[in-house]
């Protein structure tokens, strides 16, 4: 399944992007880049509500451990990890946007890898 981003989002985060690069900052932008290549770009109103974009709150079940976790998609210069805000480039949230709830996926952290589901999208 291809991810599916409104057409604003995607142009905040190619301007993000394009911004992070001439600042010289390249950590960790690839797999973002991939995925914006990757994606779907639709009309704003086209989208669905339950598909994650930026400023959603995702609910998100680690099918292994069962344990949640709550987060919003956000700016860099808004996340705030205290308070669940998370940036878009973050590796959990190039992950989640564009899928909508119910989407299983496997995301690797340090202690390996873990299988997800996304159990809800709410919009701001």
């Amino acid at each position: 399944m291809k991810p599916l981003i409104r057409k604003s989002d995607y142009q905040t985060i190619r301007n993000i992007l394009l911004s992070s690069r001439s600042n010289g900052q390249h950590h960790d932008l690839l797999p973002l880049e991939n995925e914006l290549k990757n994606c779907e770009v639709l009309e704003d109103p086209l989208l669905d509500e339950r598909i994650v974009r930026l400023y959603s709150t995702v609910e998100v079940l680690d099918l292994k451990f069962k344990n949640t976790i709550r987060l919003t998609l956000v700016l860099p210069q808004d996340a705030n990890i205290k308070t669940g805000q998370v940036s878009i480039l973050a590796p959990l949230a190039v992950a989640l946007i564009g899928y909508r709830e119910g989407h299983q996926f496997n995301w690797t952290l340090p202690a390996g890898e873990r299988q997800l589901k996304i159990l809800s999208v709410v919009q701001k």
